[in-house]
């Protein structure tokens, strides 16, 4: 966030600032006083300015500091000792004036931040205390060990909470940021940040390597997490015994992120009792879609209040977005976001309460109007002007609580508004255990009204045997298999787990079913089969009807209008079980979708409650199938895939990475491939021991559709020496087809120049760089028959016993007799022409103009046709 560096003297700031009471005014404080806070941010600057001193005072009753709480501005190197690990801690000029107006103003704190990787000073991880020369290059850096970290980070906790209980003991420092952003993608996958300096963070230096962590450089990993949890919990105990610990990180709606957050940060510290809430940070756009989409933001915010403890919107902004000049959304588009935030928040906290969870506990802007923010000006992302005049996202806001249930905002020393008071007596809850007590001695949830933990209305159902979806009883607290999905196009809604059911809150429709929808994927249905789907469901205020569906989905998502199964339900308040039951009579499918669909029929806004979900099979079906008759002179065995075995075909994946699996349909067989190789040949359908003779010509023809568009390649090949395995690089010949979703049929000719082979491949190769490499094929009728004879003049041929062609390097060798006119076409992955010659018998010619990939260089001429792949580097 930007640095604003415009600071006052002490006695200056004072004599500006008026008393307190010249704020007792209404703000937003005020009209969300019985649902939660409402913040904002000051900084150096701001602080100074009596416009945005009045304004804050007035609406808000929750204050960060924007980076004057940051390691950077709290570490001291002057004072610091790296033999015993002490760290000065410190409070800079503008710290101090943000301070002392929140105290004079009775304005709780919350702390921002003790751990980042960014905005942390790089002396504080070297060993001696020293910044190194040049810290992107990490060999070169005498990094701190682990023990000497765990010295320092305990020192500078304690000493900051120290520092600030003895120069502003009235402040109500009422929750901290422990850790900040910790959560990112190294090396593609999610978890710790990469290791290493990071030097640009939202504030550092330098211009490369952001994000990296030199606290995971240290600790190897996260660890360092509880850690600075641990620590912070028992500084709180003694300095700020009300105040809560947050873990708090931005994109926490985006899934991989929310659901690592979730299992491996919250959930265990949550447990331990050493961490009280998470917070959201909650940069997002004025539109309800795209990258921070209002579906993904409620539904993290769901998951993370279903974990038992607080939620913080703590560094909120919606930004219009005016990067190009015009704003992408309008003034009315922000308000509706905002209003859609709030009112999410206020209908969450609804649950909760009865559920006797916290909830949403704040909700913080970032920025005090739009003339005071990090992300520029331009993008008007504050609920006021430049001028500090409400905007409409002030008044959408201000306008969902009705005057008659406003409150106090005002914060008295203790403990209105979000704090209680050390000796209250209530209930604590831990896990399951519940006992009275007061509110110091409470390491759990503690509660003055709820004596018991929550008990589900309905217990867990039992587990059905042979049920084909994970986690049909919803086990919580996240949606695990299942994927929430809104689909864009003005649809809104949320899912929450809770009580062994899933309930979506729907607050607008798409034009199409499917907007929003809850799905499984990764189902297997087996052709021959029926199946039973069975689930419990019921809605809110009235009737209204889901669609459930059962279907195939392509390799680049759902193919649509391919349905297994598919029917439409009418749901009622008071819940019932409803069931369907189909027959597969399609190939069988490994990757089927299960969908709820909500965005259909009358009342398609009113909320929904699924639980209990099967799927299972029900019995065998007689699958119609009229059996091909057998091709006259057929040299392929068993072309039409019947006796329910694939031999004498067998699936080769050829390592690389390539993963496939094949099943057996009526006269046919389906590929279902997970991954694909580098190669073409990873994964293949091949059949081998297929004789060709000299002299003959042969057509091959077959039938084959595919899950959406794709291209295959098929080579009937010679085999080589059988201790060194295929001799790749001499084909009889080889052609791309294209496959799409309709069944067609495809044919390849061949004139068999060469001596004859009596053991032959056929190969169906489905990897390497081709369209859809991913999409299932099913093939059937394969059919290779002799078409008659060809003349061929032994003397034009090429020698048997070398090949015709080689690539050596960027050099193409073509090897045939003097007088052999041959034609020669290098063809890419795509089937097209990259580069043609003509050559009176043998030839070196150069492939240098072209790209480097991978090609099929073909050769005709003189009673030849041949075709090699190869790969130009």
């Amino acid at each position: 966030m930007t640095r604003i560096k415009r600071i006052l003297s002490a006695a200056a700031f004072t004599a500006a600032l008026s008393a307190g009471a010249a704020y007792a005014q209404q703000g937003l404080k005020d009209v969300y006083a019985n649902h939660f806070r409402v913040g904002n941010i000051l900084n150096s600057g701001t602080v100074n300015n009596s416009g945005i001193r009045t304004l804050v005072a007035r609406e808000y009753n929750s204050i960060s500091m924007e980076n004057e709480m940051k390691p950077d501005a709290t570490m001291s190197r002057n004072g610091s000792n790296a033999q015993t690990g002490y760290v000065q801690a410190q409070l800079n000029t503008g710290a101090r004036n943000i301070l002392r107006f929140c105290e004079d103003n009775n304005i709780p704190v919350r702390g921002h931040v003790l751990v980042w990787h960014g905005q942390t000073p790089h002396w504080f991880f070297t060993a001696d205390m020293s910044t190194p020369s040049d810290p992107g290059l990490t060999p070169s850096v005498n990094w701190a060990s682990r023990a000497q970290m765990e010295a320092r980070l305990e020192s500078y906790i304690n000493n900051l909470f120290d520092l600030i209980k003895k120069d502003f003991p009235n402040v109500n420092l009422y929750a901290y940021d422990v850790v900040n952003e910790a959560v990112g993608e190294c090396n593609s996958r999610w978890g710790a940040r990469c290791p290493g300096y990071d030097f640009r963070g939202a504030g550092g230096v330098g211009s490369s390597n952001s994000g990296n962590s030199p606290w995971v450089q240290i600790y190897g990993d996260n660890s360092f997490i509880e850690s600075a949890f641990a620590k912070a919990a028992v500084a709180r105990d003694r300095y700020f015994p009300n105040m809560k610990l947050f873990y708090n990180d931005y994109n926490e709606w985006q899934q991989p992120k929310r659901d690592h957050i979730i299992s491996n940060i919250l959930r265990p510290l949550r447990e331990k009792g050493i961490l009280d809430g998470m917070g959201m940070q909650h940069h997002v756009n004025a539109d309800f879609g795209g990258w921070s989409s209002v579906a993904s933001c409620t539904t993290a915010m769901n998951m993370y209040a279903a974990l038992d403890i607080e939620v913080q919107l703590t560094e909120l902004e919606v930004s219009l977005d005016r990067g190009s000049g015009q704003p992408k959304w309008s003034l009315q588009q922000q308000a509706d976001r905002y209003k859609n935030i709030f009112e999410h928040a206020i209908r969450l906290n609804q649950r909760t309460k009865n559920a006797g969870r916290p909830g949403v506990t704040a909700i913080c802007i970032w920025t005090p109007n739009d003339a005071n923010t990090w992300i520029g000006s331009e993008n008007a992302p504050a609920l006021h002007n430049a001028q500090n005049q409400e905007k409409l996202a002030y008044t959408a806001v201000k306008g969902l609580v009705p005057q008659s249930q406003w409150g106090d905002g005002n914060n008295p020393p203790c403990c209105i508004g979000g704090g209680i008071a050390p000796n209250t007596p209530g209930y604590c809850r831990v896990g399951n255990t519940c006992s009275e007590t007061t509110y110091g001695q409470c390491t759990g949830t503690f509660s003055t009204t709820n004596a018991c933990p929550i008990v589900c209305p309905n217990p867990p159902p039992a587990a059905t045997t042979g049920n084909l979806v994970t986690d049909g009883i919803f086990s919580g607290p996240s949606l695990g298999q299942w994927a929430f999905t809104n689909i864009s196009d003005g649809a809104a809604a949320s899912a929450e787990v809770r009580c062994n059911e899933v309930t979506i809150d729907i607050t607008s429709v798409g034009a199409e079913g499917y907007q929003p929808q809850l799905v499984q994927q990764g189902i297997r249905l087996e052709q021959g089969k029926a199946y039973r789907l069975t689930f419990d469901a019921s809605s809110v205020g009235g009737t209204r009807t889901i669609d459930a569906q059962i279907e195939r989905l392509g390799g680049d998502g759902v193919e649509w209008g391919h349905m297994y199964g598919q029917r439409t339900f009418t749901l009622t308040t008071g819940g019932n079980t409803h069931t369907f039951e189909f027959d597969m009579t399609d190939p069988t499918d490994l990757n089927v979708q299960l969908a709820f669909n909500f965005g259909v029929g009358q009342n398609a806004t009113r909320n929904v409650t699924i639980r209990n979900v099967r799927l299972v099979e029900a019995g065998d079906i007689v699958v119609p199938c009229n059996a091909l008759p057998p091709t006259a002179g057929n040299l392929v065995a068993n072309g039409v895939f019947s006796g329910g075995e694939l031999s004498p075909w067998s699936l080769a994946n050829a390592s690389g990475g390539a993963v496939a699996e094949a099943s057996l349909g009526c006269n046919s067989v389906t590929i279902h491939i997970s991954s694909a190789g580098a190669e073409i040949y990873q994964p293949q359908l091949i059949q081998q021991g297929i004789t060709l003779e000299h002299g003959k010509a042969y057509e091959l023809t077959f039938t084959a559709s595919a899950v959406g568009d794709r291209t295959i390649d098929v080579q009937l090949e010679r085999r080589g020496d059988a201790d060194k395995g295929w001799e790749w690089g001499y084909m009889y010949n080889s052609q791309t087809f294209n496959l799409t979703s309709d069944s067609g049929q495809y044919k390849l000719q061949i004139e068999m120049t060469d001596p004859t082979d009596d053991n032959v491949q056929l190969a169906f190769n489905f990897g390497g760089l081709v369209l859809g490499a991913t999409h299932n094929v099913t093939i059937n009728n394969v059919r290779l028959v002799e078409t008659g004879t060809t003349s061929v003049s032994p003397k034009q041929t090429a020698p048997a016993k070398k090949p015709l062609m080689t690539v050596r390097g960027r050099t193409l060798n073509v090897n045939a007799a003097p007088d052999s006119k041959m034609k020669v076409r290098v063809v890419d992955m795509r089937g097209k022409t990259a580069a043609r010659f003509n050559t009176m018998g043998s030839a070196k010619l150069s492939l240098t103009k072209l790209p480097a990939g991978r090609y099929f260089v073909e050769i005709k001429g003189a009673g030849v046709k041949n075709t090699i792949p190869t790969v130009l580097k």
